[in-house]
C-alpha cells in the first residue's frame, strides 16, 4: 500500500516541493531588490524548510513501508495456529477482495478480528432471540374466560407468567445489547476500510502538499500526523485484540487435541462468546470470579451435614416422636403424592431450558446470572467489541499529539484532545 502510494503521488509531492523552492527563491530575490533583510531571511528559511520537507517525504514513506513489513512479521509469529500467516497470505486475497496488495497485513488482521466478532455475534444474537421467543411463549400461555352477562367482562390467568417473566425479560434485554454491539462492530469494519482506501492516502498526500508552503504548514503537519496514526497506530490495537481473542479460543481445554472438522470439511474452533464447551473455571478461575458467591464452594469440596439427603430420620424420631408417628399414620400416601407432584414441577421448572448452546448449567436461574450464563456471555461480547476500539482511539489521539509537532503541525485537534 505504501509503495503504491509513493508510485502514485510521489511525483506530485516532488512538484509541490519544487514550487515551494521557487516561491522561496522569488521571495529572496524580491527582498534583495527591495533591500529587505527580513524577506531575504524568510527566503533562506523557506529553502531550508523545502529541503526538510523533501527529506521528510522520503523518511515517512520508508518508515511506513518498514513498519508495515515489521508488523507483518510480528503478526505471523504471534498469532496462534498459523492464522496470521493465512490471513496475510494470498489465500485470503479473495476474502478481502484484495488482489493488488492494497490491504496491508495489520489492516487485514484487524478486519479479520472484527469479522470473527461479527460472525460470533450473529450466532449469539440468533440464540438470544430464539430463547427469548420460547420463554415469551411459555410466559403468555394462559386461560381466558369471557362472561356474556351485561355487567361483567372477562378474566385471564397465566399460570406460568411469573415463572418465565424473568428469563424472558433478561434475554430480551441481552438481545438488544447484542444487536447494538453488532452495529458498533460493523461501524468499526467500515471505518478500517475507509481509513485504508480513502482517509490515509488523502490525508497523507494533502498533508505533504500543504506542509511545503509556509501559510499552510501547520495544517499540513497535522494532517500527516493524523494519516500516519490512523494507518498504523489505530489498527494495531485490533491486532492485539485478535491475538488475545484467538488465544482464548485455541488454548481452551476443548482445543487441546487440535482443531476439529465439521461435515463440510471446515475447521471448527471453540467460540469465545458463547459455546457449549465454555468452561467458566478455565476463563475466570485465576481471578476468583467463580467463587464470588459465599454460598458456593470450590469444586470437590463439601460441607458435612449440609446435604438434605444426609438428614437422619431416626434423629427426628428421637426429637419429635409423636409428630413423626402422626405423619406416618395420617398421610395415607398423600405426602408421597405431593412429593411426586413437586418433583415433576421441579423437573419442568428447573430442568427444561430452551437455551441451545448458550448455557452450561441445568438450572435456568444459574444460566442467567452465573459465570458462563447469558449475562456473562453478553458482557464478553460487549468487552471484545468495544474495549480495543477505545484503546485504539485514545492511542491514536496521543500519537497525533506526539507526531504533529515533529512534522511542523499543530498539537491540538481543534480542542478535541483536551476533551478526550
Amino acid at each position: 500500500m505504501v509503495l503504491e502510494l509513493w508510485a502514485q503521488w510521489g511525483g506530485l509531492a516532488g512538484v509541490g516541493i519544487m514550487l515551494a523552492v521557487a516561491f522561496a527563491v522569488l521571495v529572496y530575490l524580491l527582498g534583495s531588490f527591495l533591500n529587505n533583510d527580513r524577506m531575504r531571511a524568510f527566503g533562506r528559511l523557506e529553502v531550508v524548510e523545502a529541503f526538510y520537507s523533501a527529506i521528510l517525504l522520503i523518511l515517512i514513506f520508508w518508515i511506513l513501508a518498514t513498519a508495515t513489513g515489521a508488523a507483518e512479521t510480528l503478526i505471523v509469529g504471534a498469532y496462534p495456529g498459523e492464522i496470521g500467516a493465512a490471513v496475510c497470505g494470498s489465500q485470503y486475497d479473495a476474502y478481502f477482495n484484495d488482489y493488488d496488495g492494497a490491504f496491508p497485513c495489520h489492516m487485514r488482521t484487524a478486519r479479520f478480528y472484527l469479522d470473527q466478532l461479527y460472525a460470533e455475534g450473529k450466532v449469539f444474537n440468533y440464540e438470544l432471540l430464539s430463547i427469548h421467543m420460547w420463554y415469551s411463549f411459555m410466559q403468555n400461555i394462559g386461560v381466558s374466560a369471557d362472561f356474556h352477562a351485561h355487567s361483567t367482562g372477562s378474566a385471564n390467568y397465566s399460570p406460568l407468567g411469573s415463572i418465565f417473566s424473568l428469563p424472558s425479560s433478561i434475554y430480551s434485554y441481552m438481545f438488544e445489547i447484542g444487536m447494538k454491539s453488532m452495529i458498533v462492530i460493523r461501524f468499526q469494519q467500515f471505518l478500517l476500510n475507509f481509513i485504508n482506501y480513502s482517509l490515509f492516502p488523502v490525508l497523507l498526500v494533502l498533508g505533504l502538499l500543504l506542509r511545503t508552503f509556509p501559510f499552510s504548514r501547520r495544517l499540513g503537519g497535522l494532517l500527516m500526523a493524523m494519516a500516519i496514526s490512523l494507518y498504523f497506530i489505530y489498527p494495531m490495537f485490533y491486532v492485539l485484540g485478535g491475538v488475545i481473542f484467538d488465544n482464548i479460543a485455541m488454548k481452551s481445554a476443548y482445543y487441546s487435541g487440535g482443531p476439529t472438522v465439521d461435515e463440510n470439511g471446515n475447521i471448527k474452533r471453540p467460540s469465545v462468546i458463547t459455546s457449549l464447551e465454555f468452561d467458566p473455571e478455565e476463563f475466570y478461575g485465576k481471578v476468583g470470579i467463580t467463587d464470588e458467591d459465599a454460598d458456593l464452594l470450590p469444586s470437590g469440596d463439601e460441607v458435612p451435614g449440609n446435604n438434605q439427603d444426609d438428614v437422619n430420620l431416626d434423629y427426628l424420631d428421637q426429637l419429635y416422636p409423636e409428630e413423626m408417628e402422626m405423619c406416618r399414620s395420617s398421610d395415607l400416601g398423600v405426602v408421597d403424592g405431593i412429593s411426586m407432584i413437586w418433583d415433576w414441577a421441579k423437573l419442568f421448572l428447573y430442568e427444561v431450558d430452551f437455551t441451545g448452546l448458550i448455557i452450561s448449567n441445568e438450572s435456568y436461574i444459574d444460566s442467567l446470572i452465573s459465570p458462563g450464563g447469558v449475562i456473562d456471555a453478553t458482557a464478553r461480547f460487549v468487552f471484545f467489541s468495544m474495549f480495543f476500539a477505545l484503546l485504539s482511539i485514545f492511542s491514536t489521539v496521543a500519537a497525533i499529539r506526539s507526531l504533529s509537532p515533529l512534522l511542523g503541525g499543530d498539537i491540538e485537534l481543534a480542542g478535541l484532545t483536551h476533551l478526550l
